[in-house]
């Protein structure tokens, strides 16, 4: 996790909103797989925007080895636990 946000709500809400970034590397099956966790958290959640790539070779896979990719995703919910600000 790279960042943890809270972002603002209706100040009468007993709920706030919280926003994180997250990042994950490795071959492609492995990243689509915690993008499909992160889809389903078991919370009011959501994933409000996701970037995919592809790494340059230099960065990642070689001869006979499966390419890296990167995601970042970032996804908010609701909670209704204290957040400093």
């Amino acid at each position: 996790i790279g960042q943890a946000l809270s972002v603002s709500s209706a100040p009468e809400s007993p709920l706030q909103k919280v926003s994180f970034i997250v990042e994950a590397e490795g071959p492609f099956v492995q990243v689509t797989r915690a993008i499909a966790l992160l889809e389903s958290l078991p919370l009011p959640s959501g994933v409000n925007e996701l970037q995919l790539e592809q790494l340059p070779e230099s960065e990642g896979g070689g001869k006979g080895r499966a390419r890296l990719w990167r995601a970042v995703a970032r996804i908010q919910f609701l909670t209704s636990a204290d957040i400093p600000s």
